[in-house]
């Protein structure tokens, strides 16, 4: 993955590992996270690749990203995400899902983070399909990657 070069602001990567809380069917999710915070620091973007484990014979791997809003030690993400549809007979409902975050920066390097993922049945989208969605309380470790002028 390229970064942008220096003037982007502050970069950063990180790891966060977590589970579904909404479930009955428990499972674990890791991800490898990265982002940017431009200068002005209250608007940027992160990006996640993660994998899931549930507790049933398949497992799912998860591409997304979220716009962020950032208001001191909040954040607000609103993106997408495409995922393995076969997560447990199709939890998730469609491969292409919404995905928003909220959280909240404990520390210089810990955040505890809300993630939901699902097709929007809610707002009227595909109704006809299973919706139970993602749910993961995450706690991810990050630092950064670098940092422009």
């Amino acid at each position: 993955m390229v970064l942008p070069s220096a003037g982007a602001g502050e970069r950063w990567w990180g790891v966060a590992v977590g589970a579904d809380y909404r479930n009955f069917d428990p499972m674990g999710a890791v991800s490898v996270e990265t982002g940017i915070w431009p200068k002005h620091k209250k608007f940027g973007y992160q990006a996640y690749l993660e994998y899931a484990d549930p507790n049933c014979d398949d497992s799912m791997w998860t591409v997304g990203g979220e716009a962020v809003w950032r208001y001191k030690r909040w954040y607000f993400g609103l993106g997408l995400a495409l995922s393995d549809e076969r997560l447990c007979g199709g939890r998730a409902g469609t491969k292409l899902n919404f995905s928003t975050a909220v959280g909240f920066r404990i520390s210089k390097h810990f955040d505890i983070q809300w993630r939901h993922r699902s097709h929007g049945e809610d707002l009227g989208i595909k109704d006809d399909e299973s919706n139970e969605g993602v749910n993961l309380i995450q706690v991810r470790w990050r630092t950064k990657w670098g940092s422009g002028d």
